[in-house]
C-alpha cells in the first residue's frame, strides 16, 4: 500500500498503463493511489496518451520485433545484457532492458515506445530556461515550453502550495530554484534548494546539468556548541542567489542556512561551477531577510541581512563583503561559538526595544522587512504586543550607513491610538516612544557597541 508521502515507481506505473499481468496484486493499490495523488494521476495520463500514440505506429507484432532487432542487434538471443553496459546516449536500449515484461502486449507496447523514442525528433533547444515544482515533480523546460527533464520528489513538493501554507517564503521563486550558466559554457544548469520544503534532512543545494544528470550537491553539516549545549546538525537552506558576487568573472552562490529549532543562521558562498564552499559567516539568531546590494562603479555585490540576535535579544542589521565571509556576528558570551572566530562583517547595527514595555509579549524585537534602493537601506523594526506583531519603526540609512530618518509605522501608530482611546492613560504617543529610539541604535566598532556619533568616520557601502 502506498503512503500519502510516496509516489508510484514509474516502471510500475508504465506496466500498469500497459495492463501487464506482472503488476499482480499491486494493481488495486495503484488504482487507489491514483485517485488521491494528483502528481501520479497526471503522470499516468501522460503515459497513457504517450503509449496510445506509440501503439498507433505498430502495424503488426512482427514489425515490432523487427524494430527491436534493429535497435538492439541480437536482442532476441541476448536479452540478459546488463543495463549499465549500454551507453547513456542510447535511451531506447536502456529502457527496453531495464523494464522487460513477460506478456505479448507489454512487449509490443515497450517496443513501440522504443520505436517512438527512436523516430521522435530531439529538441532542437536543450537549454533549460524555466522551471516548475508542482505535484511532486521538479520539471525543466526550454524557452519553447518543451519539457527537458523531470525529477520526482514527495507528493507535497509544490512551490505554490507551500507558499500558500506558509504565507511567506523568503525571496522569490528564483531564490529557491533557478536556471543559470554556472560554468560559462553558454548552456544553463539548473539549481534547486530544498529548504522551502521544510522536511528533515533537506539541507541541500542541488545542481543539475542541462540533461538532468546531477552535477553536484552541497550539504551544510555542522555540529557546534552554544551555551555549552551541542546543537544538533539540522539545518535548512532558506534562500540562495546565483551571480558573480565577488567580481572575478565566475559565478558564485550566496545561500542562507538556518537551524530548524535553535538560533544559528549561516550565510555561505559557494563556487557555482563546483559546489565547493568558499566562505561562511555565523549569526547568533535567525536571519529573516537577505538582499543583494550592487556597488555603483564596482563589480562587487555586497550582502545585506536582517533579523534578530538571540544573545542580545535585539533586532539587527548587517552588511557583508562576499569576498570575505568568515567568523560570527557579535553577541553575548553565552551565545558565542567557541570554535568560530570574530566576524568579518563591514557593518553591524542593533535596534532598541520600542513601545509600552508592560504590553510586550516577546523577549526580543525583530527586523523582518528589508528594502534596498539605489541610495538607501530601509528596515522595519517590529515588536509583539499582547501576542500580536506590529511594525513599530521604519529606519532609513544612506549608503554611508548614516541614519537618515526614523518614523513610526502606521501599524504601531494605530495600535497606540487604539490603546489610548480605550483609556490606557500610561501609554505615550508614538512620537514620544520614538524620541529615544535613535539614541538607542548601536553600531559595532570591532570591540564594542557604541552610539552612532562614536563611529565617525566609518567605511562606506560604496566601493
Amino acid at each position: 500500500m502506498y503512503e500519502p508521502s510516496e509516489h508510484i515507481d514509474e516502471a510500475l506505473l508504465g506496466r500498469f498503463v500497459l495492463d501487464d499481468p506482472t503488476v499482480g496484486e499491486q494493481r488495486e493499490d495503484v488504482e487507489l493511489h491514483l485517485r488521491t495523488c494528483e502528481g501520479c494521476s497526471e503522470r499516468f495520463q501522460e503515459m497513457k496518451e504517450y503509449y496510445s500514440e506509440v501503439q498507433s505506429l505498430l502495424r503488426s507484432h512482427e514489425q515490432a520485433l523487427v524494430t527491436m532487432e534493429r535497435v538492439l542487434p541480437g536482442s532476441r538471443q541476448d536479452s540478459g545484457r546488463h543495463v549499465d553496459s549500454i551507453p547513456r546516449w542510447n535511451p531506447v536500449a536502456r529502457f527496453l532492458i531495464r523494464y522487460p515484461v513477460s506478456s505479448s502486449v507489454g512487449v509490443i507496447g515497450l517496443i513501440a515506445a522504443a520505436l517512438f523514442l527512436l523516430l521522435r525528433p530531439a529538441h532542437s533547444d536543450a537549454n533549460p530556461t524555466s522551471l516548475q515544482a508542482r505535484g511532486g515533480f521538479f520539471i525543466a523546460y526550454n524557452k519553447a515550453g518543451e519539457e527537458l527533464f523531470r525529477k520526482q520528489f514527495y507528493p507535497e513538493f509544490d512551490f505554490q502550495a507551500i507558499q500558500l501554507i506558509q504565507g511567506v517564503v523568503l525571496g522569490t521563486q528564483e531564490h529557491h530554484f533557478t536556471a543559470a550558466d554556472v560554468d560559462g559554457d553558454g548552456t544553463n544548469e539548473v539549481l534547486l534548494e530544498l529548504g522551502w520544503f521544510q522536511r528533515p534532512g533537506l539541507n541541500s543545494i542541488l545542481c543539475f546539468n542541462s540533461d538532468g544528470s546531477e552535477r553536484w550537491q552541497f550539504r551544510f553539516n555542522r555540529s557546534v556548541k552554544i551555551e555549552g549545549d551541542s546543537i544538533i546538525d539540522d539545518y535548512l537552506c532558506r534562500y540562495f542567489s546565483v551571480k558573480d558576487f565577488d567580481g572575478d568573472g565566475k559565478m558564485d552562490i550566496v545561500a542562507l542556512f538556518r537551524h530548524t529549532t535553535y538560533s544559528p543562521s549561516i550565510i555561505v558562498r559557494l563556487d557555482a561551477s563546483k559546489g565547493t564552499l568558499e566562505g561562511e559567516y555565523w549569526h547568533a539568531g535567525w536571519i529573516y531577510q537577505i538582499a543583494e546590494s550592487p556597488m555603483p562603479g564596482s563589480r562587487i555585490t555586497k550582502i545585506v541581512a536582517a533579523g534578530v540576535n538571540n544573545g542580545l535579544r535585539l533586532a539587527d542589521l548587517l552588511v557583508l563583503d562576499p569576498r570575505n565571509l568568515s567568523g560570527q556576528a557579535p553577541t553575548t558570551k553565552d551565545f558565542t561559538i567557541p570554535t568560530v572566530g570574530k566576524g568579518s562583517q563591514e557593518h553591524y547595527v542593533t535596534f532598541p526595544r520600542n513601545g509600552p514595555e508592560n504590553l510586550m509579549t516577546q523577549l526580543y524585537n525583530t527586523t523582518n522587512t528589508l528594502i534596498l534602493t539605489e541610495d538607501n537601506i530601509v528596515v522595519f523594526v517590529s515588536e509583539q504586543f499582547e501576542r500580536s506583531g506590529y511594525a513599530v519603526a521604519i529606519v532609513q540609512f544612506d549608503r554611508n550607513m548614516n541614519v537618515v530618518a526614523i518614523i513610526p509605522h502606521n501599524d504601531f501608530r494605530g495600535y497606540i491610538e487604539r490603546l489610548r482611546r480605550n483609556g490606557a492613560t500610561s501609554v505615550k504617543a508614538p512620537e514620544d516612544y520614538l524620541s529615544g529610539f535613535r539614541s538607542g541604535i548601536r553600531f559595532w566598532n570591532g570591540e564594542a557597541f557604541v552610539p552612532e556619533s562614536k563611529i565617525q568616520p566609518r567605511p562606506s557601502l560604496l566601493p
